[in-house]
């Protein structure tokens, strides 16, 4: 039986950039800080050892691919000609 894919990033982005800070001081453990938050214990993982250097740039951060068409392109007035 195939399983769907669930909703991704649902997880609230402050409470990931207060568990970065907690993660990063010591304070608290991967697992615990992501099981008392309620997201992905790999995805703490991920952003306190790579992705984000500091945790402003966590709110940043958007999921999905980037858009092909430039942005100039995408306005309405482009898109009506």
């Amino acid at each position: 039986m195939a399983r769907g894919k669930g909703k991704r990033k649902t997880w609230d982005p402050e409470k990931m950039r207060d568990a970065l800070v907690v993660v990063r001081a010591g304070e608290m453990g991967y697992l615990r800080a992501a099981k008392t938050n309620g997201f992905p214990k790999g995805t703490l993982q991920k952003y306190v050892k790579n992705k984000v250097k500091t945790p402003e740039q966590l709110l940043e951060i958007t999921s999905g691919r980037k858009p092909v068409l430039p942005q100039w392109r995408m306005s309405s007035e482009w898109l009506s000609n």
